[in-house]
């Protein structure tokens, strides 16, 4: 299944993203980068339930941590 998220807070560690659809917290997932084609492995450490706007709060973490996923411009 794949499922378009928006970042709203990186780094090298993970993110936290908005998504229209709930993800099960503890649940491995792999995230693409669309702007860079970068691809990591991470699994789901926070879930907020939707708000009035439909967006899920998500907070991912790579295993492991990737610092490079970002792009240039998001060097930690």
């Amino acid at each position: 299944m794949t499922i378009y998220a928006e970042s709203v807070t990186v780094n090298a560690h993970g993110a936290l993203v908005h998504s229209p659809r709930p993800i099960i917290m503890g649940a491995n997932i792999t995230v693409h980068n669309q702007r860079t084609g970068a691809t990591a492995k991470a699994w789901v450490v926070f879930v907020r339930e939707a708000d009035r706007s439909d967006h899920h709060a998500i907070g991912i973490e790579f295993l492991p941590s990737a610092p490079d996923f970002w792009g240039a411009a998001y060097h930690f």
